[in-house]
């Protein structure tokens, strides 16, 4: 006795929703008679979502697990979410800047964090990486030159007067 054909009608329904739709609703599967899954993917996303809420635990360590594992496509993936910084961005940074902040010079291994990466926050150009204390420093200041020049030049002031204070004492 031969097996059946599939079915190849332009529409199935699914057995969850009970609606009629167009074969591409519905996941491939290899198993079924039609080699459809018998839910449409917008019912099989509803399930999912279902057992992940219901999971969570299980879920979430298996992301801590998997981001103790690779680090680095963790950084990667954040700095393309955020800044559309190509893959390998970071490292390429690094060796670039012999694996120290571009403002300070601490080496990455004297440093107990990673860098942060300075951007441009209007266009999002990336500049280069930065320790947090270096970042934070141009963020107090806005990103603003004119800023971070007037108070070189008030350290100068009050450095210069510090001086003539400790020598005529």
């Amino acid at each position: 006795m031969s097996r059946p054909r599939p079915d190849t009608s332009i529409v199935k329904k699914c057995a969850t929703c009970k609606q009629t739709k167009p074969r591409e609703e519905f996941h491939k599967d290899s198993k079924t008679f039609d080699q459809l899954q018998t839910s449409c993917k917008e019912c099989g996303k509803k399930r999912f979502k279902a057992y992940r809420l219901k999971n969570l635990d299980y879920f979430n360590n298996k992301q801590r697990e998997y981001y103790k594992r690779y680090p680095e496509k963790f950084r990667d993936y954040e700095l393309k979410q955020h800044y559309g910084a190509p893959h390998g961005t970071y490292t390429r940074l690094l060796q670039e800047q012999n694996g120290c902040c571009a403002i300070c010079g601490i080496s990455e291994t004297n440093y107990k964090n990673r860098f942060h990466l300075d951007h441009c926050h209007e266009n999002k150009t990336i500049r280069g990486l930065l320790c947090s204390g270096c970042n934070m420093g141009l963020g107090q200041f806005k990103h603003d030159t004119s800023r971070l020049l007037q108070a070189i030049e008030y350290l100068n002031q009050t450095s210069a007067r510090m001086l003539t204070k400790t020598q005529s004492s």
